[in-house]
């Protein structure tokens, strides 16, 4: 409820609004993303937060984000990259701190290649991959949504420690 003119009090012009806003959002998708891992107590539910807190964001916000998307002018994408690599590193270490759960829990072998597995559930989720388009995003994001228990189940049967 503001005047046009007083937005440009606190910011130079549209590039700072968007790229504000797109960090705000970043913080409060990490803050929700950690709430999430944090409430769930077992591996396997902290694993299915940390994949269905993502699609359940980005299903709910898809309009804005294929709108900014599809109207974002081509001199913002190197700034938000560095958003992108700062949120991706973030991701990174929460799903460290799963996998560190599930080493004390004593379900995961101590010897288990965490990072590379890191590596692997990241890429998988779009978090590497800037050649994506937008409309081929949608669909993944519906066969990820699809395939998210298979997911878990997979990466628990490979990583949960037998007998």
């Amino acid at each position: 409820h503001i005047g046009k003119g007083t937005i440009y009090y606190y910011f130079k012009n549209k590039e700072d609004i968007f790229l504000d806003s797109v960090q705000d959002y970043s913080v409060l998708f990490l803050k929700e993303l950690q709430k999430q891992v944090d409430d769930a107590d077992t591996l396997e539910a902290k694993l299915s937060a940390y994949i269905r807190t993502p699609l359940i964001l980005i299903k709910e916000h898809l309009w804005v984000l294929n709108d900014a998307l599809n109207s974002m002018p081509t001199q913002y994408l190197s700034k938000l990259e560095g958003f992108r690599e700062g949120v991706k590193i973030r991701v990174y270490s929460i799903l460290s701190e799963i996998l560190d759960f599930g080493i004390e829990v004593g379900l995961i072998d101590r010897e288990f290649p965490s990072q590379r597995v890191i590596e692997i559930i990241n890429d998988w989720f779009l978090l590497a991959d800037n050649n994506i388009s937008v409309v081929d995003k949608e669909k993944l994001v519906l066969k990820i949504e699809r395939d998210s228990d298979w997911i878990i189940k997979i990466i628990l049967y490979g990583i949960v420690k037998r007998g």
